[in-house]
């Protein structure tokens, strides 16, 4: 395991970052503490050695759910003190993974079912037309990207021509890059693109409220949020500073006038998905693809609605991808309508795809 290790910083040196990256990384590597099945060294090390690597197998209820309090039990008691990061691999797709030890949430998912809600990306695969759109140039944003779970995913697809990935927490941000490397993907190469930055229609600096027990709950905090309920107690985190572009301004720097692009962008950014359709212009908005994690209550706090994201997008058809769930369930609607579908049925939190219509009634 030690040589793989060795592997992984012979490739950072090999790649075609800069030398402060390199540095960096490599730093990093060798910083945290990694401990994988075969180094635990003790009863509990062994019970891992037969559970690290995920099945993806949700028929196996009971052995997802004891992977889940393996994990628990581990990072409460065993790496208590100690942040550490821990290799898996997901034996369905091949992919490494780090995991941090303090993660209540991603780490967790991808430990106990081996992927991070890989069923929402492949069920946008499967919803969308790719045989009918060979002549474009298929673009993937990943916005609000944590570890890269999704850019791993849309990069082993083979259906996009370039994968840029932004995400603002500095921490978070290093693992991406370490995770890319650990499955041979150069993150300076012509495929991928990463920002380490927030978007925001306005602001060039905004404030993130950092999470202690997840980073995919990291949240954008602006001036007025500050007096709104915090359900989480968001008003007691920590904050960092971070650097914030227009979506737009990105958009156009890695396609600049290509013709022929299509737009995907995977936005999950804890409430600020109206922020993010805000710094787009309009006519990059209704000829692209949306994947939202609509939350009303993170968008309410931000002093958005979910009424305006169906605006916003009223030219897309809605596909809700929380298909494995009955109550979750709808077939394609209008965007529009999006609130009306979700009010009815409760839910206040849901991943959806957005859809051109002239994409779809085109074919």
């Amino acid at each position: 395991m030690n040589n793989f290790f060795n592997d992984i910083v012979v490739k950072i040196k090999k790649s075609k970052t800069s030398l402060h990256e390199r540095n960096l990384i490599t730093k990093i590597i060798h910083r945290f503490k990694l401990i994988t099945a075969q180094t635990l060294g003790n009863i509990f090390g062994h019970i891992c050695i037969f559970l690290f690597i995920a099945d993806n197998k949700y028929q196996n209820s009971f052995k997802v759910l004891l992977k889940r309090k393996i994990w628990q039990i581990f990072c409460k008691f065993y790496d208590k003190q100690n942040e550490g990061l821990y290799l898996v691999k997901s034996k369905e797709d091949q992919i490494h993974y780090l995991l941090n030890s303090t993660e209540t949430s991603i780490s967790e998912e991808i430990f106990a079912t081996g992927n991070y809600d890989k069923r929402y990306f492949d069920q946008t695969l499967n919803l969308f037309p790719f045989d009918k759109i060979k002549n474009k140039s298929n673009i993937f944003f990943d916005v609000g990207a944590n570890s890269g779970t999704f850019t791993l995913l849309a990069a082993k697809s083979g259906y996009f021509n370039k994968i840029v990935s932004i995400e603002p927490h500095l921490k978070t941000f290093n693992i991406l890059r370490i995770n890319l490397l650990l499955n041979n993907i150069d993150f300076n190469s012509d495929l991928i693109k990463l920002y380490n930055l927030a978007i925001d229609p306005i602001k060039k600096k905004i404030e993130l409220e950092i999470c202690e027990h997840t980073s995919g709950d990291n949240r954008v905090r602006i001036d007025n949020n500050l007096n709104k309920t915090d359900l989480y107690s968001e008003n007691k985190r920590k904050t960092e500073l971070i650097p914030c572009e227009k979506l737009q301004t990105i958009v156009e720097e890695v396609s600049g006038d290509k013709t022929g692009k299509l737009c995907w962008f995977w936005i999950d950014v804890q409430g600020a998905e109206m922020r993010v359709l805000q710094s787009l212009k309009d006519d990059i908005i209704q000829n692209s693809v949306f994947v939202l994690e609509v939350w009303e209550y993170g968008l309410e706090r931000l002093g958005n609605s979910i009424e305006e994201i169906g605006l916003i997008l009223k030219n897309h058809y809605a596909f809700n991808l929380n298909f494995d769930h009955p109550k979750y369930r709808f077939d394609a609607i209008d965007a529009k309508d999006i609130n009306k579908y979700l009010k009815n049925t409760g839910i206040e939190c849901c991943d959806i795809l957005f859809i051109p219509k002239s994409l779809l009634d085109e074919y």
